[in-house]
């Protein structure tokens, strides 16, 4: 996946929306700063750098977080049978009378679990133990499913198709409040928080729309009344 990186001219503005926390030096002590803005000494050293690595990496962690919500639910059942089904043929292995085979299946199970208390011992025992374990994968496969297609149709993340935005989004609410000691806001007309909020938006809209063919938003770029009401529905 192509790598999100802000321009220069990007980076100016969304550091221009940021004023400076001249809020942190009314905190009656170094410990309540610390504690309120840990990173402050860094964004005051650099801030333009600091808030576009920030932000860059809000963005990428969001598309990450679309990439693999874009699984279709359908694949994700067909994942249920087939892990229930390697257990299956595990079992088949364990069960062979044929001890290449069987040391074949125990392999898989890795030397730190086979050296641990509950399946040492020898190998009639250890293969005995990993059975079961197995047999509780085969046993559970119904219930898996039924938990995933639970979890579908409860994933309020996955109805919209716009999840990296309201990740995104909800992140950068959380950086402006940080570094402003300020609430996001909750009006839905605009405000310092909203042009904060769609400086820093309408460069992911653009990246994601031109390198990756993912259109998050489509009702195109924020301007400053849409990233408030964005805000609020968030809030």
């Amino acid at each position: 996946m192509p790598e999100f990186r802000l321009s220069p001219t990007e980076r100016l503005t969304i550091a221009n929306a940021v004023p400076e926390p001249t809020w942190l030096d009314a905190l009656p002590s170094d410990w309540a700063r610390l504690v309120w803005f840990p990173d402050a000494n860094r964004f005051r050293a650099d801030k333009e750098s600091y808030i576009a690595s920030m932000i860059e990496w809000a963005a990428s962690e969001a598309l990450k977080e679309q990439v693999a919500r874009a699984v279709a639910p359908a694949a994700e059942l067909s994942d249920v049978a087939q892990i229930a089904n390697l257990a299956r043929k595990l079992q088949r292995l364990l069960r062979s009378p044929n001890s290449y085979r069987q040391d074949f299946a125990t392999a898989y199970f890795g030397r730190e679990l086979l050296g641990t208390r509950h399946v040492s011992g020898d190998a009639i025992y250890k293969h005995a133990v990993l059975d079961e374990l197995l047999s509780e994968i085969v046993a559970e496969e119904d219930f898996v499913r039924d938990c995933m297609r639970a979890w579908q149709a409860n994933d309020h993340l996955r109805r919209p198709k716009h999840v990296a935005l309201s990740a995104f989004v909800s992140q950068v609410m959380c950086f402006w409040i940080v570094w402003t000691g300020k609430p996001s806001g909750k009006g839905t007309e605009g405000g310092p928080a909203a042009r904060f909020v769609r400086d820093a938006t309408n460069p992911l809209l653009i990246f994601a729309d031109k390198e990756l063919g993912i259109t998050l938003n489509s009702r195109g770029l924020l301007d400053e009344t849409a990233a408030a009401q964005l805000v609020k529905s968030l809030a």
